[in-house]
């Protein structure tokens, strides 16, 4: 039998599930290409680059260059690599992607992509997270993404840490979503941090990728919801986890009454 649940872990993706780049990656690259004297491709070529140059990379050195430090590939050298291969993908001369203005270029990019203003906050998300950070019920929050270790800066930037008891990146676990050690090191996170067996936790993850986040993590022990914004989800899918706004998934916990309302003094 079933025990009753004493604890609620939710746990949720980054990009593309809490925040996404203001405008997209073009318009940023472009611009500070343009800052430091260097005429880049058009802002809808370099968003059109960046996907297929991030998976040629990811799998040449995956987790951003994790394990590979020794010879000199770490989040820096992958992410100025990535900057490099995207913008001459897109049509940038070789000659112009090396020099001072290049490395002026990538600097500012990598530390830039940490500040607020480079990044939208979902409409949805800070009442989702209220909700459930002010819920009488025993709720453990945090975030797991494949992401390097910059992303507890861009959470603090955002105003969002303060919602999370701990953030978990793929660089610092060492492995990736869908990999199941990450789900196990969340798993154990959230109960050294209750005192709670797993068998006493409900465990929840929400994030917008179908084998990373959905698949990743229902196969792992949590009750996945695959995050699907402006999209048409037929009934079947939403039976099946499939939401529209993290506010569907604030209506499941409360239904199933593990979103409890602090009363009022």
């Amino acid at each position: 039998m079933r025990r009753d649940p004493k604890c609620l872990l939710v746990t949720f993706d980054a990009f593309g599930t809490l925040f996404t780049p203001r405008g997209g990656i073009g318009p940023h690259y472009h611009a500070t290409c343009l800052a430091h004297g260097i005429q880049p491709p058009s802002p809808e070529a370099i968003s059109k680059a960046f996907p297929a140059a991030r998976q040629r990379l990811s799998a040449l050195h995956p987790n951003f260059g994790f394990g590979s430090e020794s010879v000199g590939v770490g989040p820096i050298y992958w992410w100025a690599t990535l900057i490099r291969d995207t913008l001459i993908d897109a049509g940038l001369e070789p000659t112009k992607a090396r020099g001072k203005k290049w490395n002026a270029v990538v600097r500012e990019l990598y530390s830039g992509f940490q500040e607020a203003d480079k990044y939208e906050v979902f409409p949805d998300v800070l009442s989702t997270l209220d909700t459930l950070h002010n819920s009488n019920f025993p709720t453990c929050l945090g975030v797991v993404s494949n992401m390097d270790n910059r992303l507890s800066t861009i959470l603090e930037n955002l105003a969002l840490n303060k919602y999370f008891d701990f953030v978990l990146t793929s660089y610092k676990a060492g492995v990736e979503k869908p990999n199941a050690e990450i789900w196990a090191r969340t798993l154990s996170i959230a109960e050294k941090m209750w005192g709670y067996d797993v068998p006493d936790v409900v465990a929840v993850h929400v994030g917008d990728d179908p084998e990373k986040d959905f698949r990743g993590s229902g196969d792992n022990g949590f009750i996945p919801f695959l995050l699907r914004r402006k999209e048409s989800i037929m009934d079947t899918e939403r039976k099946n986890g499939h939401v529209n706004s993290l506010t569907d998934v604030v209506a499941y916990l409360s239904k199933r009454g593990l979103i409890l309302k602090r009363e009022k003094l």
